[in-house]
């Protein structure tokens, strides 16, 4: 991930920030950091086969909140993902109300959130639950 132009592992990253007292050994930490990875893998599977299991991704995202501050782990995973799933990553911390203004840090703008657009789908089935 690239962050005020410096090139840093998410990682990395993420131990700055880490708030779990719980956490007693580096696999707890590690575990936790592996969410961002499930959470893509989960949004990659929707967008290639629209198969979604919004239920999971919201559990990893409530996770990561309760671990990182907000604006951290939303900046851990706009970086670590690819430019097509940031629509439906916005559409499911906008439903939580996690979804920060701007994410400068790793160059998306607050111009950049608001053209990102919105999963109506995903929007539908996120009010169901």
């Amino acid at each position: 991930m690239n962050v005020n132009g410096v090139t840093i592992s998410t990682e990395d990253y993420g131990k700055r920030f880490y708030r779990n007292p719980q956490c007693i050994s580096y696999a707890e930490y590690l575990e936790d950091v592996d969410r961002i990875k499930y959470i893509k893998r989960l949004l990659r599977r929707y967008h290639t086969k629209k198969v979604l299991r919004e239920n999971l991704i919201i559990r990893h995202l409530i996770i990561l909140n309760n671990v990182f501050p907000c604006q951290v782990f939303c900046e851990m995973l706009f970086a670590d993902l690819e430019p097509c799933l940031h629509v439906y990553l916005k559409t499911f911390l906008e439903s939580l109300h996690l979804m920060p203004k701007h994410l400068d840090s790793i160059g998306i703008t607050r111009s950049d959130i608001l053209e990102m657009g919105y999963d109506q789908a995903i929007a539908e089935r996120i009010n169901t639950i």
